[in-house]
This record gives structure tokens, C-alpha cells and sequence, in this order.
């Protein structure tokens, strides 16, 4: 199974696909591949043509630069997409064939899952949705000011992202909630292949997140 998992910073995505390890659950980070990618030599280039010379310093990306001017408006935003995705999108599918004979279950969380089509991968996806003021708690610890948070959550499409997956579901601040959601996706996906049945599972797995 690939559980996709999408929303917008500070939502508790990363937080969640942790709680799904213990269930058995591979993680792969559409984030995390990213930096990746911002090693590559020849994506630096192209960054330093599309953004400046100063985005990129002795070899090493400026995130902070790049971050200023990338996520401005959505033609930079755009911009910067166009550079980085299908490169990030190549080394998703690459990782998930090197574990599609292992029958391993993944998260795979990317805030792109839907506009990038990698929802189109997902056996079932989830869209993490969370209050303004909670996710701006959350993200300080990188660094983000209420500035910020606002630029990059309006070069996102909230709409596509809640009509594109299969649950949107509300994260709450406390982990003791997450938690027991994980526990409720586990058992759900246990049921599924027991009975073979999706939308009966779908059906249950509506009616306990809602209560």
C-alpha cells in the first residue's frame, strides 16, 4: 500500500508518516528527496540562472535566499517548480520500484501530492488540514515568520488538495490525537485486506475519524 499524505507547512505530516513506522510503514519525503536534489550541480545552475548567483554559495544552496525569491508569487513559485519536481518526481518512482517487490507499506508525503499527480500513485491519500495560527507555532522552529507562512500557503491550492485525495482530516496540536489516528489508519488498512473491500473500509474509516 502507498499512503500519500499532503498539506500545507506546519500541518503534521511528517509527524504522522513517524507514527506510521511502527505499524510497518516505509517513509518517503518528497522534502527530503528534495535536498537531495539540491546537491546536483547542474540544478544549481539552473537555480543560479533562474534566481542569482547568491542563491548558491561554495557549492552549497541558500535556502533562505532561494526561499525569498522562489516563493514570492506563483510564476517564481512556478519557476522553481519546473526546475525541481520531475527531478524529485524521478527519484520517488525510482525509490518506490526498488521496494514494489518487498510489498512494503509507504507513506509518501509531499505538500505537491496532488498538483504534481503523484496522488495518482496512492492507494489511499490523506489531506492534513490545520489552523493558521497552530501551523505558524509549528513552522517557527525553522525559522518562518507569519510573512512567510502566508507567501507559501498562497502559492497552494487547498481546494485541489481536499478535492484530489480521499480524507481531509483535521490535525489537531496534541499528539495524543495523532496518535490514536495512526492506530485508527492501521487497523482500517487490516481490515481492508482481510475483506478485500476499499469502500467498506473507506465507509468505517469516515465514521471513526468523524466521531
Amino acid at each position: 500500500m502507498i499512503l500519500g499524505i499532503t498539506g500545507l507547512a506546519g500541518s503534521g505530516k511528517s509527524t504522522l508518516c513517524n507514527l506510521m513506522r511502527p505499524y510497518g510503514f516505509h517513509h518517503i519525503s518528497a522534502d527530503s528527496i528534495g535536498h537531495i536534489v539540491l546537491e546536483e550541480k547542474s540544478v544549481q545552475q539552473e537555480l543560479q540562472v533562474a534566481f542569482g548567483d547568491d542563491v548558491v554559495i561554495d557549492g552549497e544552496v541558500q535556502r533562505k535566499n532561494l526561499a525569498k525569491r522562489a516563493f514570492i508569487d506563483r510564476a517564481q513559485t512556478e519557476k522553481i517548480n519546473s526546475i525541481l519536481h520531475p527531478k524529485i518526481r524521478t527519484k520517488i518512482l525510482r525509490t518506490l520500484s526498488e521496494h514494489s517487490d518487498d510489498q512494503v507499506d509507504t507513506t509518501l508525503e509531499a505538500a505537491l501530492l496532488c498538483e504534481t499527480g503523484l496522488v495518482e500513485l496512492c492507494d489511499r491519500s490523506i489531506f492534513m488540514t490545520c489552523p493558521f495560527e497552530s501551523r505558524l507555532e509549528r513552522v517557527k522552529s525553522r525559522g518562518w515568520d507569519e510573512r512567510e507562512l502566508k507567501n507559501r500557503d498562497a502559492q497552494q491550492d487547498e481546494r485541489l488538495k481536499a478535492d484530489a485525495t480521499d480524507i481531509c482530516w483535521e490535525s489537531p496540536q496534541d499528539l495524543g490525537s495523532l496518535q490514536r489516528f495512526s492506530l485508527i489508519l492501521d487497523i482500517t488498512f487490516r481490515y481492508e485486506r482481510a475483506c478485500s473491500s476499499k469502500e467498506k473500509a473507506s465507509w468505517i474509516l469516515q465514521q471513526t475519524i468523524s466521531k
